[in-house]
């Protein structure tokens, strides 16, 4: 296909890699709709590397490695795939400037679907210098959703995926500036002011006399200004706020959930904004049309070493440090010189420790390790590399390859000592669980493993401390021996079956057992269930399998929903398996009618000894208390202004699933302590956060309208992993006034992070809370005089002393 260029003084571009190349196409042919005089760019920050051919777009390509830029390499190695497509944009502009003679360069993002002709932008172009388009135009409600205000403040006031510039010597010289401080500073990081290239553009306004800025409400519908425009479809044509849609842009579509909107937002769905739905089902066809399916899976050129090797946001970031302090790797990508950055990370920083300069990076970056590991080259030089063999992969991704130390002979050495711990660990289990499922005290010790011997004596001196003098002749060895040769031709390994991508508490408690799994390198497969009514964008775990190749199932769903579940799992599933079953309940009288999914089950797993007291009374199989693993990372901080808290005030928080019964978790009478505590001083804040109130609107209604002139922050949507710790983290206090949890894992997450917890006495959460570590509520048992769900009256639970929580 032939591609002019040249012919016209006006020029349409975007940028995309090659996985965005059915967006392009999609976009290019919706604007030629309506344009057949402009010239069509597209920058592909990418290689072809014979993927596709470029004759056969509508477009003219350039390849990012054709434009002017200094020391491009290691521009395009500092910047992740996002980044580098936003800091490339003003050399773009001015390339196509001085290679074609534009007068009018005019940017689109690829994934934008133009609907009418865009003469009017043309004619703003001749006149003026630059063309912006702001995000919002009316405020946004402050309900706690996204998107927000604060949330536009810290992306910057114009949506960059448009912008406009005419050919004028001052755009010449705002494009320069634009271009040296994206050359550095092009970085997704918030909390140091910068959005990629969209934060700075706020400044030009005030550089330039003529800037336009469009605020007509049919150009550039996004999620960020739905609030603030009704979008109808009538007569074949779509129309905002009773004009023309000119072009949508489709920020954040996510093609397996058009429901959602975007994945950036939580304020409405196609169910929602029904008149959407013809609009979001035709962009999905179109992708497809346009290769989807192929080109999403197309690699990304820069995004690897030269050998392979992935290159991580980690590296980037250690790469760009080395080189503002002066250090020239020449081509980053290269790992053949001997001088290279990728042999710079292998090399040892002291010649006869394992320690690598990348690893060496890695400790400085992270406090724990400097506490946990205080001389990693001397006395605690085997432990942490030990750390670094079993967690390094896991937690940041790196390839075998950037790890030679697990091949190290100094770690080899060390194999004996991590057998012995492991099989310690193995005996400390077993030891407890004679003590919790049976409680029986024996009369003597009996020590047949040599190996453990010492580690043995000082659990059976704690046990005896404790009241318990246990005697076992289990062999550990001889005892997994046994499981491995005898029954089902089946491994030994477990599958684990639960709410995996799902984002609840039963969600993450299955996430916290898979954690554990990975701990003990117990080996596993993961089956997804997929849960309906809440979100599932949790992706801690992506790699789900159909099959269950081990010889042991752990169903992580609740009685209630187990024979649902197992239903859809089929029968062949729990055939010639050892089925556990693992189970929360939140009363202390397990209910009959949940009796009969006992029968699926060899043995139930329990999060704590209030579930295992009330699911044993009447299991006729074992019941095993097995407390969910706590543990709290965050990779992507974020400070209070995200939340929209101040920075000076006293925070309490406490969090609650609509879904779980809003009687149950009891946010009235937190707020009602808070009151009773603070009235309404302005230097202290309880902050409710909550999820999934649209299915209780009348509750939230009557929530919101409890605390209108209180000092209390409602945040009801759901928020990423990263975002929902940073704001328990940012909080200063975690309150539970609930009448019954089966564990309670939010205030244990508390606690992990340092906060103090002040919650009801009564439940799942004594397992880890007590007078010592927390403030304790007193309370009263009360009958449940209704139902509540599953909760029937007749049953007991807690009345939290609202006055004693409030001192």
């Amino acid at each position: 296909m032939v591609v002019r260029t040249g012919l016209s003084d006006t020029a349409v571009c975007s940028i995309a890699s090659k996985n965005y190349l059915s967006y392009a196409r999609v976009f290019f042919n919706s604007l030629r709709r309506f344009h057949q005089d402009v010239d069509l760019h597209l920058l592909l920050v990418d290689r072809v590397d014979g993927f596709f051919n470029p004759e056969e777009e509508i477009f003219k390509i350039t390849e990012i490695e054709e434009l002017p830029i200094n020391e491009i390499y290691s521009f395009c190695f500092k910047y992740n795939v996002t980044e580098l497509n936003t800091a490339v944009k003003p050399f773009f502009i001015e390339y196509l400037f001085t290679k074609y003679g534009y007068k009018k360069v005019i940017y689109f993002d690829p994934d934008i679907l133009v609907m009418q002709g865009l003469d009017s932008l043309f004619r703003i172009l001749e006149d003026h210098s630059v063309l912006l388009i702001p995000h919002i135009t009316s405020p946004i409600p402050e309900d706690g959703k996204t998107v927000s205000e604060i949330g536009i403040l810290m992306a910057g006031t114009y949506n960059l995926g448009f912008i406009g510039f005419s050919n004028y010597e001052k755009v010449r010289y705002v494009l320069n500036w634009w271009k040296e401080r994206l050359y550095n500073h092009c970085f997704s990081a918030p909390e140091k002011g910068m959005f990629v290239d969209q934060k700075w553009i706020d400044l030009v306004p005030a550089m330039l006399e003529d800037v336009y800025i469009l605020r007509e409400p049919g150009y550039n519908v996004a999620y960020w200004n739905l609030h603030e425009r009704d979008v109808v479809f009538k007569d074949e044509r779509y129309y905002v706020n009773g004009g023309p849609l000119y072009f949508f842009h489709f920020s954040g579509f996510v093609f397996a959930d058009i429901e959602c909107i975007s994945k950036y937002q939580n304020r409405f769905t196609l169910k929602e904004l029904p008149t959407l739905r013809r609009l979001f089902e035709r962009y999905r066809d179109l992708l497809v049309q346009h290769d989807y399916l192929k080109t999403r899976e197309w690699p990304y050129a820069f995004g690897f070493f030269d050998n392979g090797v992935p290159i991580t946001d980690l590296l980037r970031k250690f790469y760009w440090g080395l080189r503002h302090q002066g250090r020239d790797f020449g081509n980053p990508f290269e790992t053949g010189p001997e001088d290279s950055f990728y042999n710079y990370l292998n090399k040892r920083v002291v010649q006869d420790k394992p320690i690598t300069n990348l690893l060496h990076y890695i400790y400085y970056l992270r406090v724990d390790l400097q506490r946990a590991f205080p001389d990693p080259f001397g006395r605690d030089l085997y432990r942490f590399v030990d750390w670094a063999r079993t967690s390094l992969k896991k937690e940041y991704g790196l390839d075998d390859r950037l790890m030679p130390f697990l091949q190290d002979q100094i770690v080899e050495m060390r194999e004996s000592s991590r057998a012995f711990r492991l099989q310690a660990y193995k005996l400390k289990r077993k030891l407890k669980q004679l003590v919790w499922n049976t409680g029986t005290r024996y009369a003597g010790i009996v020590k047949r493993i040599p190996l453990l011997n010492s580690y043995a004596e000082r659990v059976y001196t704690r046990l005896s401390m404790e009241g318990f003098l246990v005697s076992t002749s289990y062999d550990v060895e001889e005892a997994i021996e046994r499981m491995n040769t005898t029954g089902s031709d089946r491994k030994l390994g477990v599958n684990i079956a639960g709410y995996i991508d799902t984002e609840s508490g039963v969600g993450e408690s299955v996430r916290c057992i898979i954690r554990a799994c990975q701990e003990t390198d117990i080996p596993f497969v993961l089956n997804n269930i997929e849960q309906q009514f809440y979100r599932r964008q949790d992706r801690t775990y992506t790699e789900f399998s159909n099959d269950n190749p081990y010889r042991i199932n752990l169903l992580h769903v609740n009685a209630d929903q187990a024979p649902l579940v197992a239903r859809s799992l089929g029968e062949e599933y729990f055939r010639d398996r050892y089925n556990i079953g693992y189970w929360y309940w939140e009363l202390s009288r397990f209910p009959e009618e949940f009796h009969g999914a006992y029968g699926l089950f060899n043995e139930i797993w329990v999060a704590s000894a209030f579930c295992q007291e009330s699911i044993s009374a009447t299991s006729p199989v074992p019941v095993v208390k097995i407390p969910p693993p706590v543990e709290v990372r965050i990779e992507r901080p974020y400070d209070r202004r995200h939340f929209g808290i101040p920075e000076n005030a006293f925070v309490f928080m406490m969090l609650f699933d609509f879904l779980s019964f809003i009687e149950r978790k009891n946010p009235m009478a937190v707020i009602k302590a808070f009151r009773m505590a603070f009235g309404r001083g302005e230097d202290v804040m309880l902050v409710v956060k909550s999820t999934n109130a649209r299915y209780h609107r009348e509750a939230f209604q009557k929530l919101v309208d409890d605390v209108r002139g209180d000092n209390v922050l409602i945040i009801d949507r759901y928020l990423n992993r990263d975002e929902l710790h940073s704001l328990m983290n940012v909080c200063d206090c975690y309150v539970s006034l609930h009448r019954s949890e089966g564990f309670g894992l939010p205030m244990a997450e508390a606690m992990f992070l340092g906060k103090p917890v002040i919650a009801t006495g009564y439940s799942g959460n004594l397992e880890f809370m007590n007078v010592e570590n927390s403030f304790l509520v007193k309370y009263r048992l009360v009958e449940l005089q209704r139902d509540y769900g599953p909760y029937k009256k007749g049953n007991l639970w807690a009345e939290p002393d609202v006055e004693h929580a409030a001192e």
